[in-house]
Formats: C-alpha cells, sequence, structure tokens
C-alpha cells in the first residue's frame, strides 16, 4: 500500500476515535463558554471523517484500474464479505450482549437482527451499511466512471448529494409519517455519493490528483481556513440556538471535500519524515484501523461505566480519562484480535486495515 493512504488511514482513525471521545464534553459543557467552543472548534474540524472513509475505500479500490467488463461480482462480494462482514457480525453480536448485560435493550432476537441489518445497535455500525451499499452497487459504480468524464461525473455526484441532502432534511422536518421511513437517513448511500464518485476519480487517475493537490497547495489551504472560519463560526450559533445555519448541510458538503484534500496533502507531505517510530506508529494503526474502529465505542462505554463508579464528574478530567481508557484498550485488543484473526486465516489477505 501507498505510504501516504497508509498515514491517511491511521490519521482518519484517530480522527474517528477523537470525535466519540468528544461527544460527551461538548454536549455536557454550558455553551458559548471557552472550552465548549473549543471542543466544538475541534469536534467539527474533524466532523469529515466518514465522508473521508468512504473517499478513500472508493479510491483504493479504483487505484487498479478496474473496468466492469471484467468484474466478477459473486467473487468480489465473498471476497468482501470474508474480509469485512465476518467481522462486522463478531462485533454487533459483542456489542449486543453488552448492551443486554447493561439493560441497555431487551434480549430479543428482533433487536439483534435490525441491530444487523440496520447498523442501528451502536451509532457508529452505520458505515458498514453504507460501505455494503457501495459494494452491492460496485458495478454501476464501475460504469458510471467509465462512462462519464471527470468534470460531468463529480457534477451530477454533486447533485445528487446535495439534493438527497435537502430532501431528507426536509422530510425530517415537515413529515412525522415519512420520516420514520427515512429515520436512519445517515445510512442512505446517496447522500454521500460525490465521496464515493471523487474517490473513484482520484484513484483512477490517481497521479494527475496527486499532481493537482501539490501544484495548488496554496490556494487548497487558502481555501480550507477561510470555508472551516465561515462554516465552524455559524455552525457553532446554530448549535448553540443563537442563529440558524439554513445552508448548514450543503456547506458542510464542501467542507468535508476540501477537508479531506487538505489531509491527504498532509499525508503525503508525512511521507518524507524519515523516522522508523513515525513509521511504525502510523503502520501499526492503520494495520489494525478496521478493529480500532469496530472496538472503540465499546471501551468507551466501559469508560464511562467507570467513571460513574469512581463519581468523576469534571468533564476535563473525564475527557483524560476516557482519551487514555479507550485508546490504550482499543489498541491493545485490536492487535489481540488481529493477531487471532491472522492466525485463524489460511490466508493473509482476508484481513485488511481499512474499510476498502
Amino acid at each position: 500500500m501507498k505510504k501516504e493512504i497508509t498515514i491517511f488511514t491511521a490519521l482518519l482513525t484517530c480522527f474517528v476515535v477523537m470525535i466519540h471521545l468528544l461527544s460527551e464534553p461538548l454536549m455536557q459543557t454550558p455553551q458559548c463558554t471557552t472550552y465548549n467552543v473549543l471542543i466544538f472548534i475541534l469536534y467539527k474540524s474533524i466532523s469529515f471523517v466518514v465522508p473521508a472513509f468512504l473517499f478513500l475505500s472508493s479510491m483504493k479500490y479504483f487505484l487498479k484500474k478496474r473496468s466492469y467488463k471484467h468484474f466478477h461480482y459473486g467473487s468480489f462480494l465473498k471476497n468482501r464479505f470474508s474480509k469485512l462482514y465476518i467481522h462486522y457480525f463478531i462485533f454487533v453480536t459483542i456489542y449486543y450482549f453488552y448492551f443486554c448485560y447493561r439493560n441497555f435493550i431487551r434480549m430479543t432476537p428482533i433487536i439483534y437482527i435490525k441491530g444487523l441489518l440496520l447498523g442501528n445497535l451502536c451509532s457508529h455500525f452505520y458505515f458498514m451499511i453504507l460501505i455494503f451499499q457501495f459494494y452491492l452497487l460496485l458495478p454501476l459504480f464501475l460504469y458510471y466512471v467509465e462512462k462519464l468524464s471527470v468534470l460531468n461525473g463529480v457534477m451530477l455526484a454533486l447533485i445528487v448529494t446535495i439534493f438527497t441532502k435537502l430532501v431528507l432534511a426536509s422530510v425530517a422536518t415537515n413529515n412525522v409519517i415519512l420520516y420514520e421511513t427515512v429515520k436512519y437517513n445517515d445510512r442512505i448511500l446517496p447522500a454521500y455519493l460525490l465521496f464515493l464518485i471523487l474517490g473513484a476519480y482520484c484513484g483512477k487517475h490517481y497521479e494527475s490528483f496527486l499532481k493537482l493537490l501539490k501544484d495548488n497547495k496554496n490556494l487548497l489551504f487558502l481555501i480550507y481556513i477561510l470555508l472551516s472560519a465561515i462554516h465552524l463560526y455559524n455552525s457553532y450559533l446554530n448549535f448553540s440556538n443563537i442563529k440558524l445555519y439554513y445552508l448548514g448541510d450543503t456547506m458542510h458538503i464542501f467542507y468535508c471535500v476540501i477537508s479531506i484534500f487538505v489531509f491527504y496533502y498532509i499525508s503525503c507531505a508525512l511521507t518524507h519524515i524519515k523516522s522508523v517510530k513515525f513509521e511504525n506508529v502510523y503502520k501499526f494503526i492503520s494495520q489494525v484501523s478496521f478493529f480500532i474502529y469496530l472496538s472503540h465505542p465499546l471501551f468507551l462505554y466501559i469508560s464511562q461505566n467507570e467513571l460513574f463508579n469512581l463519581s468523576i464528574s469534571r468533564s476535563s478530567y473525564r475527557l483524560i480519562f476516557n482519551l487514555v481508557f479507550v485508546c490504550t484498550l482499543s489498541l491493545a485488543f485490536s492487535k489481540f484480535y488481529f493477531d487471532i484473526a491472522k492466525k485463524l486465516s489460511k490466508h493473509n489477505d482476508k484481513i485488511i486495515p481499512v474499510l476498502s
């Protein structure tokens, strides 16, 4: 795997863990305080992580220059199932029994089956539902990318993504009955189509993509800084119920795109660091990133239970405790799980570092 992809994977893995760690202090500290504003800025700054994972998954697949004419659908799905969904099944089962043990849910087959099919047992599982839709529709993506030019393909995907976001937002706001049919709107693939299509074209034209980033790095960072300032400022006003941010969903799409490009450029720049320790760290995180993604919310639940038992209520102390507890146990468990899965697998290529 290319070094910049490995580094980008490691960065995204750290960001997704951090987002979940920041959720509690963001919601439980007084709004418009310095601490709350700083937490929000950090939280919102890395909120592009799920679109980035989708972009990365698509880019890694299209890097191999595959064509829809030579696509073997059955063998592809079988391969993806063995790489991803066996582990997804295992982790859903673990979460199910833990939540039953903690009396968060009732022990019924319906809840378990819905958890598997909808990814609603724990919030982070929705990504697995999204990526499974991508795999099911991959022949269409292959055809789309091969037949449409980059400009036409990206513009069409942008229109579909914005339209889907606006429709879902309207339904959620104005129609309670219809909302019941789309209440899992974060699992609807067209709302993320742009990131998958961008990833596909960037993978197909990878060298041109890298050259575009490097040749326009100053403009890229300028747009990122300006867009971040506008988007984060208005998002916080909306979060604090001071002022509605009517263009929030649309602006967030553009914010995610520019953030993906900026941090991918940063990942490319980091490849020039000549440090064995640094290389070992990002390679390790990338290698076990899939299992960190699946496991870290479980350790956050356990950590919060320990905080309750210890009667620790101060937000900053809780954040530090959660950070150390979750990161330490997630890394240790993921390495342990990875080693076992590798030994049980007949072929090492059945163990992959990230959803791809």
